[in-house]
């Protein structure tokens, strides 16, 4: 620390444009103090030590160089990340130890040590390891406002705290907490999950067809969003495959033959893969691709379900789907085969999509 203050002495001195003799006037004492404190010969008193932070503008522990010692504590913290990543608990649980002697409230440190005896402890079945990982990831708790990873908070620490309780058997503790941080359904899976290892079946189902409905509608979003960015930065045959993968992994979340809100879903996803083919120039694929996403919006309008009954393996009372993709599944192919297209592009789509809704109407006239 003395090596710190000294070095920062000096920085902070000529940060501001003042000699020796300049600085020793403001504190009132004589330039050989001075050098003696910039030579670590000697050490300013608190006195001194408060009112040069003063004068140069900083706190007394940037002064005295405590940064110094929060990057050794990063050091450390980084390194039992890897050990983590590496399962290197011959290494890590020694290393943690040390680290927490040296740093008990450093929040990455006691959190990188809680995970690697987490990890420890669910991988060699080791309770005593998992109870420590318990005591630092609740001490973590009382230190996560130093967080600085968006990641790394309260929600974070909790699950981990809860993974702890399953692995030492404590069931009914773990489902108490996620049911209580359940909020919008997060923790379903979790749930379910221990209620069927527990036999309360019927209980579980209910969890799981919940968890089961949420990742799907999660993963169309997710998907859609990742097929927007490939298509916005120039990789439109990279979009298209995201979208036709998804499109073919509703199909088997869909009860056969029953009309449902899935089919409103590829009907958008559709038109969406008819107008990357667009872009790409391939015309034919575009008409083919488009007509499928017609056929399948009138199929879903033609009797509209927005429950979710029509969803394989629902369990439960059926609720409701929302989205913002249009009143109606024609709507939505609509808005996304025209989306973005400008001038002669946009008169090009808009005149093979009347065309399309004609040559249907036509087919489907009474004779």
């Amino acid at each position: 620390m003395q090596f710190a203050l000294s070095g920062n002495i000096r920085k902070y001195r000529r940060q501001l444009g003042l000699t020796q003799e300049q600085l020793a006037e403001a504190m009132n004492v004589t330039v050989g103090a001075v050098s003696k404190w910039e030579t670590e010969l000697n050490t300013p008193d608190l006195a001194a030590i408060v009112q040069l932070a003063g004068l140069f503008g900083v706190s007394v522990d940037a002064l005295l160089g405590y940064t110094v010692q929060n990057e050794s504590a990063q050091h450390l913290a980084d390194q039992l990340k890897e050990l983590c990543r590496g399962n290197r608990f011959d290494e890590g649980l020694p290393l943690a130890e040390r680290a927490l002697l040296r740093y008990p409230n450093h929040f990455e440190v006691v959190y990188r040590s809680a995970t690697l005896y987490s990890l420890h402890g669910f991988s060699t079945h080791s309770q005593s390891s998992t109870r420590r990982a318990q005591q630092l990831f609740e001490h973590s708790l009382a230190l996560v406002d130093q967080s600085t990873d968006e990641q790394l908070n309260r929600g974070t620490i909790q699950k981990r705290l809860i993974q702890t309780h399953i692995q030492l058997g404590e069931t009914e503790q773990a489902l108490r907490q996620l049911r209580r941080t359940n909020a919008g359904g997060v923790n379903n899976g979790e749930i379910g999950e221990l209620l069927a290892s527990t036999g309360q079946y019927e209980q579980a189902m209910r969890y799981l067809t919940e968890s089961v409905l949420d990742h799907s509608l999660l993963l169309v979003r997710d998907c859609i969003s990742y097929a927007n960015c490939f298509e916005k930065t120039g990789s439109p045959r990279q979009a298209l495959e995201r979208l036709l993968w998804l499109h073919c992994g509703l199909d088997g979340l869909k009860t056969p033959d029953t009309p449902c809100y899935p089919d409103k879903l590829q009907a958008a996803i559709l038109a969406a893969c008819a107008s990357l083919y667009d872009t790409q120039g391939d015309r034919p694929m575009a008409e083919t691709t488009l007509r499928r996403a017609l056929l399948q919006a009138r199929r879903f309008d033609a009797a509209p379900d927005y429950t979710i009954r029509g969803f394989r393996f629902y369990h439960g009372e059926a609720g409701t789907a929302h989205d913002d993709l249009g009143r109606t599944a024609q709507e939505s192919v609509h808005s996304n085969f025209l989306e973005g297209s400008t001038g002669s592009a946009a008169a090009g789509r808009e005149a093979l999509l009347h065309h399309l809704e004609h040559q249907l109407e036509e087919t489907e006239a009474p004779q």
